[in-house]
């Protein structure tokens, strides 16, 4: 059991394990109430119900910027009822367009993808080094060695080329 205030419009104001005045109501908490936030919570008809609206903010291309259970910003937010399908946790990988929400990976900016290639350079720049080492001193490179160190050296080749492609682009 719980008690509750609620303002003239019927939405929860205060909740507490115990009645701390008058005009406090007592309820049966829903199960989920855990995981909503009370602001949000009405009481009607001797329950406490969801108010499920949700306010988005979506960028020129119909990605989700922002989402407030409250109005921020009236004249650019979009009021919706809020829908399972889409997770506000993760409000940056949906578009909402028409309507209906869209589950769609944010795109790695081009200087993160620069950067991760990079650091893919710099992780392997030991190889390099050790076969340097191994043709300046005359040191031989065991077979099993060679076949590694040519795979990587396949690969750092790719991330180069990558590289300039995304700096080119």
């Amino acid at each position: 059991m719980a008690y509750i205030s609620v303002n003239d419009e019927g939405r929860v104001i205060s909740i507490s394990d115990t009645r701390t005045h008058d005009g406090e109501i007592e309820v049966e908490l829903p199960d989920d109430f855990e995981t909503r936030p009370f602001k949000k919570c009405f009481y009607k008809d001797g329950q406490i119900v969801y108010d499920n609206t949700i306010y988005i903010l979506v960028d020129d291309n119909s990605r989700i910027v922002s989402v407030s259970d409250f109005h921020i910003d009236e004249a650019r937010e979009i009021e919706i009822e809020f829908a399972n399908q889409f997770d506000p946790s993760n409000y940056e990988n949906y578009i909402y367009k028409d309507g209906e929400f869209t589950y769609s990976e944010k795109p790695i900016p081009v200087y993160e993808q620069i950067a991760l290639l990079k650091l893919n350079l710099e992780e392997t720049d030991y190889v390099v080094t050790k076969l340097a080492e191994a043709q300046v001193t005359g040191r031989s490179i065991s077979e099993e060695d060679v076949d590694r160190y040519a795979e990587i050296l396949m690969q750092r080749e790719g991330w180069r080329a990558q590289i300039n492609e995304l700096e080119e682009g």
